[in-house]
């Protein structure tokens, strides 16, 4: 943690202002909506080393259905941005407009695309969407282009996401979410007599077996037998079930680079996460499972009241502990090892793509590209990438080993996407994991019923 101590107190001011919104159309005349109306000029130099490709003052326009607030004064990163928006418009000789989508972004997408009249140069998809617009020929395939997708700050997860049957149609340059850490209530560990999460990890000890013992040691129920104390659980316990199967080297689906998708739960590794939350929550009685509909905050809460010891915590769940007041001190460390697992992992589901509209042409769309690559990149130049990690996660924190646990899923590669999202599974992991808690059957057996239904779907919906 060399470069933590070196940072903290600098950075800390310096930090991005933590947002708590989840706890507590553009087309006009700026030449988006017609692709190609102007031709990048010839290169110059602009006393750098290297010539710079300009664009002959075009506008690019990226949207999404949100847009992004570039207020000044917010924060340090979007002050960044500010200035580094300036500083690629001068540079490219391009205006840069940042759009929020309509209210019909979603339904309108293809149709627009198709018409010739996109709302920008670069638009935004979750995985879910995108495979869909890919198919409608609505997303322009990138590969050809001479661009070069071997950038450092590209997000690899959403190279995933935006990689069709080994061709590339969309990319990303935000960092991926944290998506499960696991948060520990260091109160109630301390009263077990539990020892730290921080120390098993050092022996290499931080796995499944602990994971359910440490949850049957929290676990308390009073003198007529209610549980009042849990020792897991999670804000939506279909997804923790889904982290287990990727934590014991486990998948849900297999795409291949040849583009066939395979159900792989009833593999296995997969089987065997199943198997053990399948008895952790039926037989141990050991983990807060909250109801089907039930608002996402009630299991969060209990956690912050000190009635949950471990939690599995996405990054804005992570922000509500500090947005509510949490008066116990936590910790956060990687998500646990399956036996099966060489390494921890914190898998993502749905990790969102930038694409190209297929009307546009080749030239603007380079143009756009290099010009998102640009604006995106390296906002910190004065910090190697494990400091930005680390900087990153300071305001969500209360320990330097947090903040570290944190940033080493980024510094040592630990996210992997499940590509859940791309296959189209999303809605199906409730159903499975809901019918196990419930204790319907065997994760085997509900597994087994639905294995070939799902396939099918896979089948028709990995046809191009």
């Amino acid at each position: 943690m060399k470069s933590m101590k070196r940072f903290l107190t600098a950075l800390l001011a310096a930090t991005m202002v933590v947002s708590f919104a989840a706890c507590s159309s553009s087309t006009g005349d700026n030449g988006s909506s017609t692709p190609g109306t102007s031709a990048p000029d010839t290169s110059t130099t602009t006393g750098e080393t290297e010539p710079v490709e300009t664009y002959g003052g075009i506008t690019i326009t990226l949207c999404n259905a949100w847009g992004k607030d570039l207020t000044p004064g917010q924060n340090d990163e979007t002050d960044r941005f500010i200035e580094r928006i300036a500083e690629v418009e001068e540079k490219y000789d391009v205006k840069f407009v940042y759009a929020k989508g309509p209210e019909e972004y979603y339904d309108n997408m293809v149709t627009t695309i198709m018409a010739g009249e996109p709302y920008g140069d670069l638009m935004f998809a979750f995985p879910a969407n995108f495979l869909d617009w890919v198919k409608a020929g609505a997303v322009k395939d990138l590969t050809d282009l001479g661009l070069n997708f071997d950038h450092p700050d590209l997000n690899p997860v959403a190279a995933v996401e935006g990689t069709i049957n080994g061709r590339t149609y969309g990319f990303n340059m935000d960092k991926p979410e944290v998506n499960s850490m696991m948060a520990f209530n260091k109160r109630l560990f301390e009263e077990a007599g539990l020892e730290s999460p921080y120390d098993l990890i050092e022996r290499d000890e931080w796995n499944f077996a602990t994971m359910e013992e440490y949850a049957k040691k929290l676990t308390k129920a009073d003198a007529s037998g209610n549980i009042v104390q849990w020792g897991l659980s999670t804000f939506d316990p279909p997804w923790l079930g889904v982290t287990m199967i990727y934590a014991n080297n486990g998948k849900v689906v297999d795409i291949s680079e040849d583009g066939k998708a395979t159900f792989t739960m009833d593999q296995p590794n997969a089987l065997e996460a199943m198997d053990l939350l399948n008895r952790m929550v039926n037989v141990d009685k050991s983990v807060l499972v909250t109801e089907a509909g039930e608002d996402w905050s009630t299991a969060v809460k209990a956690f912050t009241d000190g009635k949950v010891g471990m939690l599995r915590a996405e990054q804005w769940i992570i922000d509500c502990f500090n947005a509510w007041d949490m008066a116990d001190d936590f910790g956060i460390v990687y998500f646990p090892k399956g036996p099966k697992a060489t390494d921890y992992v914190d898998d993502i589901s749905s990790q969102a793509v930038y694409f190209v509209p297929s009307c546009v042409d080749d030239e603007r769309a380079k143009a756009a590209v290099n010009v998102y690559m640009a604006l995106f990149s390296d906002l910190y130049p004065e910090m190697d990438k494990e400091e930005e990690a680390e900087m990153r996660f300071m305001a969500k924190c209360r320990d330097e080993e947090s903040v570290q646990f944190m940033a080493d899923v980024y510094n040592k590669g630990y996210t992997k996407s499940t590509e859940i999202g791309k296959a189209g599974l999303t809605d199906a992991m409730p159903e499975i994991f809901r019918e196990m808690f419930e204790g319907k059957s065997t994760p085997a057996a509900i597994v087994g019923e639905k294995k070939a239904s799902l396939q099918a779907m896979l089948d028709e919906r990995f046809v191009f």
